[in-house]
């Protein structure tokens, strides 16, 4: 699949972030592509045990329930690039993980194409994916580059939880008015 066409779903997934009134959402979006008719927008979303459930499981189990399996060449599309390391605050195993099948919940669906608008912070080589056999693309589009460059910097500690999350949301997509497509 074409990289414009993965950035126009990673577009409606970055809509649905900013247009979700779901009260535990978190920062991230993703998309579930598995047919050029058959996808699925989610959040990541914060548990009442204060853990993160990652937007990619949230796509893969919403996917599952509307659809049912997904097809082995499916697209999982995200705002910043699936994490691979274990993590205190996250519900779950990590998303490559969970791709891979190695989750209790989850069976190995052959997800291996991956779209990010940037690279997770811990994750900044293209190559780890490529060694764990995913193919991934990253955004070559300039806007969508800096609205989920703005997102990730929710992550900072100082910002974290001591700001309005949707206010957050809603300045980070507008890029100081560079964003009007999102």
């Amino acid at each position: 699949m074409e990289i414009k066409i993965l950035d126009l779903h990673l577009k409606g997934a970055l809509r649905n972030l900013r247009d979700s009134t779901n009260s535990n959402k978190g920062v991230v979006a993703a998309c579930l592509i598995s047919l050029p008719t058959r996808w699925v927008y989610a959040t990541s979303e914060r548990t009442d045990e204060g853990k993160y459930v990652h937007a990619e499981r949230n796509a893969l189990s919403k996917y599952l329930r509307e659809y049912g399996d997904p097809l082995p060449n499916s697209v999982m599309i995200t705002s910043i690039s699936p994490c691979k390391y274990e993590s205190k605050s996250r519900a779950g195993c990590s998303c490559i993980d969970l791709l891979l099948g190695k989750d209790k919940d989850f069976k190995d669906y052959g997800i291996r194409r991956l779209h990010a608008g940037i690279l997770d912070n811990n994750s900044r080589n293209l190559v780890s994916y490529s060694d764990l056999g995913f193919d991934i693309s990253v955004s070559e589009k300039p806007s969508i580059e800096l609205a989920c460059s703005n997102l990730r910097e929710y992550f900072n500690p100082e910002i974290r939880g001591k700001v309005n999350i949707q206010e957050f949301i809603e300045n980070a997509l507008k890029g100081n008015g560079q964003i009007k497509a999102i």
